[in-house]
């Protein structure tokens, strides 16, 4: 692998990177991937940059882009236990930390996370879902969350929702808990995507004017594919592709499968669909925006307080409010008003990772020197 010099670092670079302090940074997959995996690759990819000493604990570490002078430390899956092997990282990792260095945890830690980062609550997930009942998995993963959430100096939370969700069911004071949306990867997720939109249309048999609507999903029971499905019973001519895990689906619907280069699939589509039961933030919303095509979002879509018209539209979480917000998105279509020409006007926070890691680097210099 090819490696370069970093540049020097600007006054705003140096922030955490004094001698002597580095970061622990736990979770449990380093490697790409959908939702946190990306966003934890985005922050360490950062972090790197700005020459901040790391040391990252995780349970699989497959990336090619670790720096000379970031250290790994992996506590492998133990499969015997099933699903309780998974919160093996979770319990094992506060013995892994690099002593003294401020430990920032995505994954639920056992009360020893000076920066807690989440993007949702287990308990706020299982009532989305509609379970009442809780298995020995749920108990544990609920205590050790709340262990984790309550015992950081900050907690940051991924949208306005989350951070309810902390206060609430974690019972987590408000004052330390922040609102700070996940960034966006601007080199992948932009305009220049779209050079790639005419030939995968081609490929997947889409017409120029054809009207192509991508969905996102590992999940297609919490992501509403239920939902809209109805909806484009409505709407004949609209095709429906799936990016994600495949599953079981209707004929006529395109599986692509999981994407490494999702990006030049957001620009082939004329829209993008979240209908999701529960969505704490849902970064397919602003990724597909800066490339230039339109989100259609539930209101359960964390990720709707932050975004604008004619980027976003937002609709109730219902059969019929989707096909209104279907309906408005074909015209737009049909009318060539369907691509965005300033996408980055309809994002209402600092989506880049730069400004995204200086927060973060702030909290760690009001943290100060951690105890280990």
């Amino acid at each position: 692998m090819q490696t370069h010099a970093p540049p020097p670092r600007t006054p705003a670079e140096a922030q955490g990177a004094a001698a002597g302090a580095g970061i622990n940074f736990v979770y449990h997959t380093i490697g790409h991937g959908g939702g946190m995996e990306r966003y934890a690759l985005d922050v360490v990819a950062e972090l790197q940059r700005r020459r901040v000493p790391l040391h990252l604990v995780a349970r699989r570490v497959a990336w090619d882009g670790l720096a000379a002078g970031t250290t790994t430390s992996v506590i492998p899956r133990i499969k015997a236990l099933g699903r309780l092997g998974n919160l093996a990282l979770d319990l094992l990792s506060c013995g892994r930390r690099v002593p003294g260095w401020t430990t920032v945890g995505i994954s639920r830690l056992n009360g020893c996370a000076d920066i807690a980062i989440s993007g949702g609550t287990h308990l706020a997930h299982l009532r989305q879902k509609g379970r009442s009942r809780r298995s020995l998995h749920d108990r544990l993963t609920i205590a050790l969350e709340r262990r984790h959430y309550g015992g950081a100096r900050f907690v940051v939370a991924h949208s306005g929702r989350v951070r309810q969700e902390i206060i609430a069911d974690c019972g987590v004071d408000a004052d330390k808990v922040i609102t700070l949306p996940p960034p966006v990867d601007t080199r992948r997720f932009n305009l220049g995507a779209r050079a790639h939109r005419e030939g995968i249309r081609a490929a997947l048999g889409i017409a120029p004017e054809g009207f192509l609507l991508l969905f996102p999903s590992n999940n297609h029971a919490l992501k509403g594919l239920d939902l809209i499905l109805l909806a484009l019973r409505q709407f004949p001519d609209i095709r429906l592709a799936i990016a994600g895990k495949k599953q079981d689906t209707p004929a006529g619907v395109i599986e692509l499968g999981n994407l490494r280069d999702i990006e030049k699939y957001y620009a082939a589509a004329d829209a993008v669909v979240l209908a999701s039961r529960y969505e704490a933030f849902g970064m397919v919303a602003p990724e597909a925006i800066l490339c230039g095509t339109p989100a259609l979002i539930a209101d359960t879509v964390g990720a709707s307080a932050f975004l604008a018209e004619p980027g976003a539209r937002v609709f109730t979480r219902d059969v019929d409010a989707l096909a209104a917000t279907l309906r408005v998105a074909l015209e737009a279509h049909r009318r060539g008003a369907s691509v965005l020409e300033a996408p980055q006007d309809c994002i209402r926070y600092d989506y880049t990772v730069q400004g995204h890691v200086d927060r973060l680097l702030e909290l760690v210099q009001r943290i100060g020197p951690a105890a280990g």
